[in-house]
């Protein structure tokens, strides 16, 4: 359940947004994943809002997308991750654009090697890559990665106005600066709850007393593995579900490695299990590709590295 007043929690960060009077604004390519402030934020700085139609559960055209995008001068618009790739794939950011200022994705985990393609034809646009769940309604953080970005994954960057971050362990203590631990939101942007659902708003939406170091504050889980960096933002990781073990007497985080596995050209999936070989606690990889040893050069530390490939 979101109020709308909620939707004025993004008021202040209107100064420097690159949406202004007289733009042009597609909310995104599907409605129905649309939410009502990415329709209200543009009209409320004099936007006009454009909406892209299509048939009901046709799939995305890529191509048609593209051309609505060019012929109707679209300033901004905020595609989900999967289709801005998909704009990527299909050559939309080679073409003379003189009128596109901004680009906002969000959705899913973004990265460098569909985003750096679209920084090198338009060093100039406004990439932005957003994250937040609906509880908190829209988006939460934010990240504008420059042309000399070169990390493999896209970070989610640093909380908007009025919303706080924090990261915890399990017991919902803090955790230092660059280790994992669950995500936490706070501010005024947050949901009431879940409708007809007290259990599940209890247990996602929480309050912190008095006596907890970060005060009497009213939270959401988002169940999302992040780190704080050493610049001040934040880099997702995986869902926390995807579960941490240990190698070799060291951690690894999985769904990390699988998520770097598969930045290589050659891999399509991967999957990441510890089990015991011959008595003895073996990282075991199932792949789609081959060559895959050049994949192993990307896993850091060593002790990363797969005893068993499938």
């Amino acid at each position: 359940m979101v109020q709308f007043t909620k939707f004025l929690n993004f008021e202040p960060d209107f100064p420097s947004s690159p949406v202004k009077f007289g733009s042009d604004q597609s909310p995104g390519p599907d409605f129905l994943f649309t939410t009502s402030g990415e329709i209200w934020y543009p009209l409320a700085r004099g936007a006009t809002v454009i909406c892209y139609m299509r048939a009901y559960n046709a799939q995305i055209d890529a191509e048609h997308l593209s051309s609505f995008l060019e012929t109707q001068h679209i300033s901004s618009f905020d595609p989900s991750t999967a289709i801005l790739k998909a704009l990527v794939k299909a050559g939309f950011f080679e073409k003379n654009l003189p009128f596109l200022r901004s680009v906002t994705m969000g959705g899913e985990a973004a990265f460098l090697n569909f985003v750096k393609p679209i920084l090198k034809a338009k060093p100039n646009l406004i990439l932005s890559n957003n994250y937040g769940p609906s509880e908190s309604t829209i988006d939460a953080t934010t990240f504008v990665p420059s042309s000399e970005y070169n990390q493999v994954n896209i970070i989610i960057g640093h909380p908007m106005d009025n919303i706080g971050a924090y990261v915890v362990d399990s017991e919902l203590k803090p955790v230092p600066w660059g280790v994992c631990g669950e995500l936490l939101l706070t501010g005024k942007s947050l949901a009431w709850g879940y409708l007809n659902r007290e259990d599940l708003t209890s247990e996602r939406f929480i309050w912190f007393g008095d006596n907890h170091c970060f005060g009497n504050l009213r939270a959401y889980r988002t169940g999302d593995l992040v780190r704080w960096m050493a610049t001040g933002e934040l880099e997702f990781v995986r869902r926390v579900e995807h579960g941490q073990v240990k190698l070799r007497g060291n951690r690894v985080e999985l769904g990390e490695i699988e998520r770097l596995i598969e930045q290589h050209p050659l891999v399509i999936s991967a999957a990441a299990v510890v089990e015991k070989v011959m008595n003895v606690s073996s990282l075991i990889l199932q792949h789609t590709a081959t060559r895959f040893r050049d994949c192993q050069r990307l896993l850091k530390p060593n002790y990363a590295n797969s005893s068993l490939l499938i």
